[in-house]
């Protein structure tokens, strides 16, 4: 277990360390959570997540954001870019957990 995850039982670091493993899945997950923060770009099947495509379009074009002063939308839209990219700091996070395999070493043709 990574020393610094100290606050997850042996349990939890390996349902952690098995989900990771599985990318589709990892993928999946980041779709669903990822929903509730922008609306658009990211419910495609089969495409991967894209956490900033078109996620001004939808905050700016709601009637309460269309006539809002210049400072709330800027506002806003931090607010949003922020809580993707804590989302994504979490996957990649996540990735610490991915078992790391020894690379094999291409054995030399000998008739050479």
């Amino acid at each position: 277990m990574l020393k610094e995850y100290t606050y997850l039982s042996d349990k939890e670091y390996e349902l952690v360390r098995k989900f990771v493993e599985n990318e589709a899945t990892v993928e999946a997950v980041r779709k669903v959570l990822l929903s509730g923060v922008y609306d658009d770009g990211i419910r495609v099947e089969d495409k991967p997540a894209e956490p900033l495509k078109n996620f001004i379009l939808g905050k700016m074009s709601q009637p309460l954001m269309i006539n809002a002063p210049m400072e709330t939308k800027g506002m806003e839209i931090t607010s949003v870019i922020n809580a993707v990219s804590m989302v994504e700091r979490g996957f990649e996070e996540l990735d610490r957990f991915k078992v790391k395999k020894p690379e094999v070493e291409k054995e030399k043709n000998k008739a050479r």
